[in-house]
């Protein structure tokens, strides 16, 4: 699985496209893919935060201890 973005980005595309830059403008100027601009844009508008979910939060292993 590929690591989150940065903090410090999520928080550089939020601010552009709040200041009124377009999202094909971020999209070009950062190299984001859209669907990641809007997930983070709605995530942030819910919790007021810019970082990352943490990855497999709640799922259990498939690896059991025996």
């Amino acid at each position: 699985m590929p690591l989150p973005y940065s903090k410090d980005l999520r928080k550089r595309v939020i601010d552009a496209v709040e200041a009124g830059d377009s999202i094909k403008k971020v999209v070009l100027t950062f190299k984001v893919g859209k669907s990641a601009i809007y997930d983070w844009i709605k995530e942030y508008k819910e919790s007021g935060r810019y970082e990352a979910k943490p990855q497999n939060a709640g799922r259990k292993s498939d690896v059991t201890n025996e």
